[in-house]
């Protein structure tokens, strides 16, 4: 990238005066033209600077206005006039007009022709543009080493720092500092940064101002480096007009080509990492028997633990209108960011479900306190940066791990036909309710039977009570205290009641279906 600046400043050039005054001559030039025509801003390209000998404008400067304010429009680099033939001097209104606007006039002297400028000025650009190419390639080439070294982002980030002596860093969509320079963190704050790219639109590279921790300003250009196309992350690039020379932006585009490469392959190794998470999960929760020796075996390996309380919660979005290219990514920024929010949280572990785009989380040990709010920062993360939408499905607690299936049909099933939190429109409760909506789908006749086949004798009016004290300690998780206090009896008697209904029944309670099973048909013979 040459700037007007780079030519005035080159001793070829020293017979060039420039007659506007300004020290901000860095426009860009990438070519050079010529003309006497009075309409040439119709036909000019962007970034071009303009010779004349101002030859139609000898007996009228005062439309030297109007042409200086049209070209500063079309996005001209600048005036080169040539003076003496035709115009001896520049009128002030003209140079104060220019200076108004920052648009540079400059004096070639009468013993230069155009041909030798122009000649002499489009050599310059071309041989700096092979310099920078040059330089470029060499770049690519420092950097392309660094890869084949399999260098992260963390790496080429320090590379870059040290190569340009500059500052960067790099900002994921959730607006997290996730790799920067060695000496980033000494001279600006990270919230700063943050900030910045805040209240700035997303859409497009940006310009802007920081002050670093010692209370100086500092320019600083943000570019967006794209995965695919939704969700960038944001290149700082720090004092950029201290890039050692001749770098380009070509060189720094190689910077966010690579850096993108890599964030791709991260994000395909990541997503493709998820399957033998997904495959353990996707074994606990089958309707075949489960190995429950093999599953504890693996447990560590996968978060779970053999504990009394388990919980799954599953989270699913609302919308799939996304391409797979698309999917992945997403789906591979939300599963990073909630492993993130849940690195230093021991009770709980996250399950992916690529097929459809859902997470299942299943919350052990303790019943969590913390469980919604956990949940919902993890919501208001996705919403905000992402803009996705997602919806919660809570199933109840189980005892035994074995019964975590128990628990992630209820979360499923919440999903769709749940209990709508009454503080929260994004959380769905599986609640007894259910029960009833799905026994009013039935017949009488058919409740009746099903009561008969589960329930066996228990239906019998004798049982009354038995059926009572079986109903509230499974409504209680089979907690005898809890009960007992419920009933207002002492918690033996609950336990000789339980024993009774396990003889009548033929049924230890060890299995977590049966249990099911049993609640649903005692919730049914209510109906009757």
């Amino acid at each position: 990238m040459i700037t007007l600046n780079d030519i005035l400043q080159d001793s070829r050039f020293s017979y060039l005066k420039i007659l506007s005054y300004d020290n901000r001559f860095n426009r860009v030039v990438q070519t050079i033209d010529s003309t006497e025509t009075p309409d040439v801003e119709m036909y000019l390209k962007p970034k071009t600077l303009l010779l004349t000998t101002g030859m139609i404008y000898q007996d009228n400067q005062e439309q030297l206005i109007s042409l200086l304010s049209r070209l500063n429009k079309a996005d001209c680099s600048g005036l080169l006039i040539k003076l003496g033939r035709f115009v001896s001097e520049i009128d002030d209104s003209v140079i104060k007009m220019a200076e108004s606007i920052n648009f540079p006039i400059i004096k070639i002297p009468m013993d230069k022709t155009l041909g030798e400028v122009h000649n002499q000025l489009l050599s310059f650009i071309w041989d700096n543009q092979n310099e920078q190419l040059t330089y470029a390639f060499n770049i690519q080439k420092k950097f392309h080493s660094l890869l084949i070294q399999g260098a992260n982002t963390k790496d080429i980030l320090e590379s870059l720092g040290m190569m340009f002596k500059i500052d960067v860093a790099l900002l994921n969509p959730f607006h997290q500092l996730v790799a920067y320079s060695k000496q980033l963190l000494y001279h600006y704050n990270e919230t700063n940064l943050v900030n910045l790219v805040a209240s700035e639109p997303i859409n497009n590279a940006f310009a802007s101002l920081i002050v670093d921790s010692h209370g100086q300003t500092h320019n600083v250009v943000v570019e967006l480096v794209k995965l695919n196309n939704s969700y960038p992350y944001y290149l700082f690039v720090m004092d950029p007009e201290r890039l050692a020379y001749p770098v380009s932006s070509l060189a720094i585009d190689q910077v966010i080509l690579l850096i993108s490469y890599i964030l791709n392959q991260d994000m395909n190794l990541t997503y493709h990492l998820m399957n033998d998470k997904e495959k353990f999960f996707e074994n606990i929760i089958s309707n075949s028997e489960v190995d429950n020796k093999l599953i504890l075996s693996l447990s560590d390996t996968y978060g779970l633990a053999k504990t009394a309380y388990y919980q799954v919660v599953t989270m699913r979005t609302t919308v799939m209108k996304h391409s797979v290219v698309d999917t992945m990514e997403w789906y591979t920024l939300i599963y990073n960011q909630i492993l993130d929010i849940l690195k230093d949280v021991k009770t709980v572990t996250v399950f992916p479900k690529r097929s459809n785009a859902s997470f299942h989380f299943v919350f052990q040990g303790t019943k969590t306190k913390f469980l919604v709010s956990l949940l919902k920062e993890i919501h208001e993360h996705i919403y905000n940066y992402l803009n996705l939408y997602f919806v919660f499905g809570i199933g109840s607690t189980v005892q035994y791990i074995d019964a975590i299936p128990l628990s992630y049909r209820e979360s499923m099933y919440a999903l769709d036909h749940g209990t709508l939190s009454k503080d929260c429109d994004y959380f769905y409760h599986f609640s007894s309710l259910n029960f009833e909506a799905l026994a009013h789908s039935l017949d009488t006749q058919q409740r009746h039977d099903y009561c008969r086949y589960i329930l066996m004798d228990l239906i019998e009016e004798k049982h009354t009570e038995l059926r009572e004290t079986l109903t509230v300690w499974l409504d209680t998780n089979l907690d005898y205290s809890q009960s007992a206090t419920r009933l207002f009896i002492h918690k033996n008697t609950v336990r000789y009641r339980i024993d009774k209904c396990k003889d009548i029944l033929s049924n230890d309670f060890s299995d977590s279906t049966s249990l099911f099973e049993i609640s649903f048909a005692l919730k049914l013979f209510q109906l009757e």
